[in-house]
């Protein structure tokens, strides 16, 4: 599908953002409760959010199309609910754990679906998470029968997959450098793109194992507090005092209503928005503009490759480019509004209506 080259730039420039920010974490031996590690968490969530908006927007991805039609510097993009998934874990704090657990089970599900539909892999999905648990419940009884077979998902198929996840990274790495130098050809970023979704995949797979086990353990917890019994008034204290945290709501791939609807019956309890969706929001937000006043539409903000935040950042490193070479015209600029700012107080000319 032919792409509007200033917007797919400005994609790719968005999910590198995002992806350097994930890469920091990652990297990170900072405690992931922190204040410091759970904010870069949450601005690289909300940078990978808006390039997944945009990969939708401007229709990337196609389910008849395999992995050899779709554009090198596109591939990196197939990572999107990979990475949302992994940064969706590390969330700590005021946030359901049983809100993290439905998120990453359904950015990993997606992730992997989207990677076999493309015929990059073939992974079989273990079961619908069930995170409700309708037996009775005491400390030494479990809601269900713990399936080894299941959980396990066999001792040797997971060595494999672990071998062959080092060897991945290894030349993952190798090659991170190498694509780094200019001129390089471009089956070397390919390959580089492929083998970087094939080690996510695994990753996937061992999450989602991990995520079955726990959402057991979830059910059970649940379970066992249903069958607590509590006191009226410290029940009313408890409900009082309890501040239910805001839902956390994943963000997948969605182009129009017939994808809306498949995806939908996948994850019933998933908000997902159709393009039309997610601009009328913008709209009402006051994010993009009204196309009913000021004669924008659809195509044309999809289209849009620059915004005003990117212009204010072109001006600010051109000014500073000026002032490194001692520009006489930017420097008599500065000095003017160094002078001004000492002779006039901050909002003194900010007087309207003011008695």
């Amino acid at each position: 599908m032919e792409q509007d080259g200033s917007q797919e730039k400005k994609l790719l420039d968005l999910f590198d953002e995002g992806y350097d920010l994930f890469e920091s974490v990652s990297q990170s031996e900072e405690a992931t409760n922190s204040v410091c590690i759970q904010n870069k968490v949450k601005q690289s969530m909300k940078l990978l959010e808006d390039a997944t908006r945009l990969t939708s927007l401007a229709g990337i991805f196609s389910a008849n199309e395999l992995v050899d039609e779709v554009a090198s510097e596109n591939l990196r993009l197939f990572l999107l609910p990979a990475l949302l998934g992994t940064l969706t874990l590390k969330l700590s704090g005021a946030v359901s754990r049983t809100d993290v657990v439905k998120a990453a089970d359904t950015y990993f599900r997606d992730f992997l679906e989207r990677c076999n539909g493309y015929e990059i892999c073939s992974v079989t999905l273990p079961p619908q998470l069930d995170l409700e648990c309708k037996e009775v419940v005491t400390d030494n009884t479990p809601c269900r029968p713990f399936d080894l077979a299941t959980a396990a998902r066999g001792r040797a198929q997971k060595i494999a997959r672990y071998k062959e996840e080092k060897a991945l990274e290894q030349e993952v790495l190798s090659l991170s450098q190498v694509i780094k130098e200019p001129n390089v050809e471009e089956e070397v970023k390919r390959d580089y793109f492929i083998k970087l979704i094939k080690t996510y995949i695994n990753k996937a797979e061992e999450e989602l194992d991990a995520l079955q086990s726990e959402a057991r353990i979830l059910a059970h917890m649940k379970a066992a507090q249903k069958n607590e019994t509590l006191s009226s008034s410290e029940e009313n204290k408890r409900k009082k005092n309890l501040q239910v945290p805001k839902p956390l709501k994943a963000v997948i791939i969605t182009k129009d209503e017939v994808q809306k609807a498949v995806f939908g019956a996948g994850y019933p309890a998933l908000p997902t928005m159709t393009v039309e969706e997610f601009y009328d929001k913008r709209v009402r937000d006051g994010i993009f503009p009204d196309p009913t006043k000021a004669g924008h539409s659809l195509q044309d903000m999809a289209r849009q490759g620059t915004t005003n935040a990117d212009l204010d950042e072109k001006e600010i490193a051109d000014r500073e480019r000026k002032l490194e070479r001692d520009d006489e015209e930017e420097l008599r600029r500065q000095r003017a509004m160094d002078e001004y700012k000492d002779e006039h107080k901050r909002g003194e000319g900010n007087r309207y209506n003011r008695s």
